[in-house]
């Protein structure tokens, strides 16, 4: 064997060899670093969170929904809570306007809705995917099962005294559903480009 002291590298694979490469990460010939290859970002979990399904938390969500649809939360019962509390805010507001802001409130939370069901099936369907950024397959998926899941909602309105199915409010679940999505893919990329950046950063320090 080979001896590091007599000026020659050991055998490849010697305890020899092996300590100059630990001390000395360059190529042996050209002596140049080797560039930082990209490798692809893998979902990051804590270990009590991952022990939990995700689509536990997507049927949870679900269940909102279904509870947000009762007659609790129908147009009358909300007016009572966002009309006074208008009035109280701008006490010569209309009933007109109040009526307006009422609905844009509504509209706007069927939006929320169906954005935080989107990003939380498009979290549980990464957990099957090891591919980032998520495929366009994917994210549509998410997009789909919220879609669907707000036809069955709007069809269990109908059953209800004070509310009624809509296909408009399909249409504006739908596009929350793909908000949802977009900002999920969004934060997905932002944080793979940071990874990539800080591997590049510390090799580059090292």
């Amino acid at each position: 064997q080979r001896s590091v002291a007599g000026g020659r590298l050991g055998k490849p694979g010697s305890v020899a060899g092996w300590k100059v490469r630990r001390f000395f990460p360059f190529d042996a010939l050209s002596f140049e670093r080797p560039l930082p290859l990209f490798r692809p970002k893998t979902m990051k979990t804590s270990s009590s969170s991952s022990k939990i399904n995700p689509w536990i938390w997507v049927a949870a969500w679900m269940g909102v929904i279904f509870f947000f649809s009762t007659d609790l939360f129908s147009g009358p019962q909300t007016s009572r809570v966002i009309g006074p509390f208008l009035k109280w805010f701008i006490p010569d507001i209309s009933d007109e306007t109040i009526r307006g802001i009422q609905l844009v409130v509504r509209k706007a939370a069927h939006v929320l809705e169906y954005a935080i069901l989107s990003i939380l099936s498009c979290r549980a369907l990464a957990k099957h995917t090891t591919s980032r950024p998520l495929p366009w397959a994917v994210l549509g998926q998410a997009v789909l099962i919220a879609s669907v899941y707000a036809v069955l909602d709007e069809w269990h309105q109908s059953w209800t005294a004070e509310r009624f199915g809509s296909l408009l409010d399909v249409g504006i679940d739908s596009v929350g559903a793909i908000i949802g999505a977009t900002f999920f893919a969004c934060r997905e990329a932002a944080s793979q480009r940071k990874e990539v950046k800080s591997e590049n950063l510390k090799l580059n320090t090292s």
